[in-house]
């Protein structure tokens, strides 16, 4: 076997072993022990980079900053208090590492530190989805780096672990409130709604980009690539990119004549091609964003082979409700397209 990235990851996506330590990944895979000598060193130069910004922060209070953003989200979309509970109960579990050690040498370090980041800022259709990431422990999860730079498959086995070993906040913006505030905003906006839905203590907060979010009474640092440089940003990204992926993937089940499988709701010749023919699918479709379309303000409703008690069923639905259960999803089915 040749050794390689590919190889390697196609190695331990096989290996059935919730033991993932780089010690026993070089006991099981001596082959690919200088490859994963090299991985853990580029993710501790990430997980230093995160300690070195944090610097001389300490411990804030108990209560979490976020206290106010998530009490008007469950008031907004009705949990009750079991219902936030079980929420509660779900984090903690994904919460609970395994027997990994952590890679870097005091990589258990006092202060809560949340990596945020978002996916689908360019796409013509679809939300734009964040993700928030907050790590007790730093697990070893080989290739971790920018979504983009990453294969499908890579993403789908960093989200798998991510989801297992980190709290993990989802939010999302519709297409509806795009086209209404602008797609920058709209991103803040699923930051701060992905860090309301984290159910631990955070006490500082890494943004990618060049900008921070405004509202928030903790300390903050806007990190520009920082999904290149943060391990927490780099696994938000993963998150965000994994689940905005699967979103479009289900609206491919419904509206097959776009291919939205296949390109994600992004301009190819293909999709602008089935948007001249077929129309923009309301609340879907960003209409600031299809301006090329003649009248795109008007949606087409008799789509061809599609299912109008479908459509209308997803069209009654919340325009811009987080998607909590999300965190469910890897490797499944949406479990209610009318969160989307």
């Amino acid at each position: 076997m040749k050794v390689n990235k590919s190889n390697f990851l196609k190695a331990i996506c096989e290996y059935d072993s919730a033991d993932l330590s780089p010690s026993n990944l070089k006991s099981v895979f001596p082959e690919f022990s200088d490859l994963i000598d090299s991985e853990v060193k580029r993710l501790n130069e990430m997980i230093n980079f995160e300690k070195n910004v944090v610097g001389a922060i300490h411990e804030s209070p108990v209560i979490s900053p976020f206290s106010t953003l998530k009490n008007k989200f469950v008031q907004n979309n009705g949990d009750t208090r079991e219902e936030e509970a079980t929420r509660l109960k779900r984090s903690q579990i994904y919460a609970t590492g395994g027997s990994d050690a952590p890679i870097a040498v005091d990589s258990l370090f006092s202060t809560n530190l949340a990596g945020v980041d978002e996916a689908g800022r360019g796409p013509l259709c679809g939300p734009v989805v964040a993700a928030a990431v907050c790590f007790k422990k730093y697990p070893f999860i080989p290739f971790v780096n920018d979504s983009k730079k990453m294969t499908a498959k890579a993403r789908e086995f960093a989200a798998n672990i991510i989801f297992k070993k980190a709290f993990v906040g989802i939010g999302l913006v519709s297409a509806e409130k795009i086209d209404e505030i602008n797609i920058l905003q709209a991103s803040f906006e699923a930051m701060k709604l992905a860090l309301a839905d984290l159910v631990c203590k955070v006490d500082f907060v890494l943004v990618d980009g060049n900008k921070t979010l405004s509202d928030l009474t903790i300390p903050q640092k806007a990190v520009v690539k920082g999904d290149s440089k943060s391990f927490s940003i780099a696994c938000a990204s993963i998150i965000a990119k994994v689940t905005r992926d699967k979103i479009l993937s289900e609206y491919d089940k419904l509206y097959p004549d776009y291919g939205f499988a296949k390109h994600k709701g992004y301009g190819t010749a293909e999709h602008i091609e089935a948007i001249k023919k077929w129309g923009l699918i309301e609340r879907f479709h960003r209409k600031t964003f299809c301006k090329f379309v003649e009248n795109c303000g008007d949606t087409k409703k008799d789509w061809r082979s599609h299912s109008l008690n479908a459509v209308g069923a997803i069209h009654e639905s919340p325009a811009d409700a987080q998607c909590a259960p999300l965190r469910d999803y890897i490797g499944n089915c949406l479990p209610s397209l009318s969160l989307l």
